[in-house]
């Protein structure tokens, strides 16, 4: 197994630098996004539980302004002060803990808006000026921030779930679950790439760098597992507990979407459900799930098209380093979670920004939750 040596500031290898404009594309449609959830927020005068799997939304909402503000504007150097007082106690995630941020002394609703809108427009305009073109630490922690802010978008999206709160009609997703044939595709056994190449573009450090891993021959299903698979296996299991946000309404199944119930779609991929249950029913069908790797192969060099279903696929691999693994400036983003625990998710959800939906990338959770868009799809057992 061969794979680059890292290098000092090797985050700066990344190459491939995006037009400002198209930064600035980027990180105003992802604003729109936040301020338009935060007004709605306000609006409907919400308060959210204090729950392990959620953030409190005021503090979230600075935080994202906080991310920004602390990587873009002052390069990670917290002696440069921040425009908000207190900002680097209140919203830094790596000092404060999760337990904590429903009783921190936030400013209030009309200071964090001032504030994600302010250090949005600073960076906006270093973008829009005439001579503008960002080397590349410049693009590298713009994008970290972009993409740090599609998550959190993404993640309001399922804590909303969580809570049963209305989304605002005006905030669709950016796709659909794609429900499709399921087929057996087989793929023959190759040495894959995985990993990131220098000069490609931004990724994330847990995708550096670049490496040859062999997969063997494995079937894989074409499409993710339906509502309708999962529920024969729901009525045909009496130890299995009724997913979440299902119920049985007289002799129909409903999903519960944020506030509204609705007739369970039986085609549809079946989401919200955590590595767990996905175990599970793999030990009932007599299937199991993919690695990581096996699900690159499948999604890259077999059926690119079938890979992105709307939502995010559990596979079976633990979330770990690639060899010569060397944690970006922001360090907290993949060192802390190689812990045996998490598991890798491959794909991309109907709430995933676009610009994160790459094959390569590599995100990962517990594997008890399933408040996430989550589903899966299952290999064969081969003898």
């Amino acid at each position: 197994m061969d794979h680059i040596a890292p290098e000092a500031d090797d985050y700066l290898r990344y190459g491939c630098l995006p037009a400002p404009a198209a930064l600035l594309a980027g990180l105003a449609e992802s604003q729109r996004r936040t301020l338009r959830l935060f007004d709605h927020f306000i609006a409907l005068g919400l308060q959210m539980p204090k729950l392990a799997i959620v953030n409190p939304p005021l503090w979230e909402f600075g935080h994202l302004a906080w991310f920004h503000e602390f990587w873009v504007q002052r390069r990670g150097d917290a002696a440069r002060l921040s425009c908000l007082r207190d900002a680097d106690a209140l919203f830094n995630s790596s000092v404060v803990a999760h337990d904590t941020r429903w009783d921190l002394p936030l400013p209030s609703a009309p200071a964090l808006r001032a504030y994600l809108c302010s250090v949005f427009e600073h960076t906006k305009q270093r973008l829009s000026h005439p001579a503008a073109q960002p080397d590349p630490a410049d693009a590298y922690f713009i994008q970290l921030s972009l993409f740090h802010q599609d998550m959190h978008n993404e993640a309001f999206a399922y804590s909303w779930q969580t809570t049963g709160w209305p989304w605002p009609d005006d905030l669709p997703p950016y796709g659909h679950g794609v429900s499709a044939q399921l087929v057996p595709c087989r793929v023959d056994a190759a040495d894959i790439e995985v990993g990131a190449r220098c000069g490609e573009g931004f990724v994330f450090d847990n995708e550096k760098w670049g490496h040859r891993v062999h997969v063997p021959a494995f079937t894989i299903d074409s499409a993710p597992v339906s509502n309708g698979a999962y529920l024969a296996f729901v009525e045909g299991d009496p130890e299995q507990r009724m997913p979440r946000y299902w119920r049985r309404s007289g002799a129909q199944w409903e999903q519960r979407v944020r506030d509204r119930w609705r007739p369970l779609d039986h085609d549809a991929p079946v989401c919200h459900v955590s590595a767990v249950e996905a175990d599970a029913y793999c030990a009932w069908a007599g299937r199991r799930l993919p690695t990581e790797f096996e699900w690159l192969r499948f999604a890259t060099a077999i059926a690119p098209a079938q890979a992105f279903a709307g939502v995010w696929e559990w596979t079976s691999s633990l979330f770990a380093p690639f060899p010569g693994f060397r944690a970006d400036p922001y360090a907290d983003y993949s060192r802390p979670w190689f812990d045996g625990r998490h598991r890798v998710l491959k794909g991309g959800s109907c709430w995933t920004a676009p610009r994160l939906r790459r094959a390569g990338y590599r995100n990962f959770y517990l594997p008890e939750r399933g408040d996430v868009f989550s589903g899966f799809r299952t290999c064969a057992i081969d003898a």
